[in-house]
């Protein structure tokens, strides 16, 4: 019997107009508002990418968001292997949303999505060479996760 073999990596979309965000509602009122109203300008602009999941369609089930950041190499947010051989600031990516709808909850897709920002985050550092990807979770719960 032969081993199966490993499923390939699926890299997500990103936002874009054709995505309905409407109906999401994770219950994080803050987290499903940045969705509907500001993710999408956000992306366009190039402040922070969106990737969202969605059912098939174009309704959005799950999204995480990336943002570049610079971080003060004094600012402890960084460990010290990395700080010691940074200059100033600390280039960086930012994990600055993850959010799953209700519906699809216990399908591993927040799971999945954390993964997902990780090998964008191992993407870029080998083009541009930085080092760390924070999380900047809104609660302990996004702690733990982590």
């Amino acid at each position: 019997m032969s081993q199966a073999e490993p499923k390939a990596f699926v890299e997500l979309p990103k936002l874009t107009s054709e995505h309905d965000c409407d109906e999401f509602n994770s219950g994080a009122d803050e987290l499903d508002d940045w969705l509907k109203e500001r993710a999408l300008n956000s992306t366009m602009s190039g402040n922070a990418n969106t990737y969202v999941a969605t059912t098939g369609g174009q309704r959005v089930v799950a999204y995480y968001a990336l943002a570049a950041a610079g971080v003060a190499n004094d600012s402890g947010a960084v460990p010290g292997a990395v700080s010691r051989k940074a200059h100033n600031e600390i280039p960086c990516l930012i994990l600055a949303r993850l959010d799953v709808d209700p519906s699809v909850q216990g399908k591993r897709l927040g799971r999945r999505r954390f993964e997902d920002a990780l090998y964008q985050s191992s993407r870029v550092a080998e083009s541009v060479g930085f080092c760390p990807l924070l999380l900047d979770a809104r609660d302990n719960e996004g702690v733990e996760f982590s």
